[in-house]
C-alpha cells in the first residue's frame, strides 16, 4: 500500500492524501489539547497512522488503540511494534470492557475517535 492512513483527511494546505490525513489527525491533537502526559485511548485506530503522530509530535505518554477487524489490528500492532507506548487491542469499541483493556491505565485523559465514527453501528 502506498498509504495505511483510514481518514478522508483536512485539504486546507494539503497536496497529498497522506499530508491531508496527518493533517487531519494534528488538527483532532491540537482540539483534544494532547500532551506529555497524557493518556489516550484512540477508538477506531485503523492501521495505527495517528498515533505514531500522536506520540511523535505532541508526545503523549501512552495510547491505547481500539480496532474491531482482526486483520487490521494485527497490522497496526506490527506497524507499532517499535512504539512502547502504543498497544493495540482488538475489540469492538461499541462494547468495550475494562476486561479488554487489561494493560490499559484505570482512566484516559482523552478520548479519540478519528474520522471512524460513521462505522459504529450506535452512531
Amino acid at each position: 500500500l502506498a498509504s495505511t492512513w483510514c481518514n478522508l483527511g483536512v485539504w486546507n494546505n494539503a497536496n497529498s492524501f497522506c499530508v491531508a490525513c496527518a493533517d487531519l489527525a494534528r488538527l483532532l491533537g491540537h482540539a483534544a489539547q494532547l500532551g506529555a502526559s497524557d493518556e489516550v485511548l484512540d477508538v477506531g485506530v485503523g492501521y495505527g497512522d495517528q498515533v505514531r503522530l500522536w506520540l511523535d509530535e505532541f508526545g503523549v505518554k501512552r495510547v491505547v488503540a481500539v480496532e474491531s477487524s482482526p486483520t487490521v489490528s494485527a497490522a497496526a500492532s506490527a506497524s507499532l511494534a517499535d512504539y512502547p507506548a502504543a498497544s493495540v487491542v482488538h475489540a469492538d469499541a461499541c462494547k468495550l470492557s475494562s476486561t479488554a483493556l487489561t494493560s490499559a491505565p484505570s482512566s484516559f485523559d482523552a478520548v479519540l475517535c478519528l474520522d471512524c465514527a460513521y462505522h459504529f453501528s450506535t452512531r
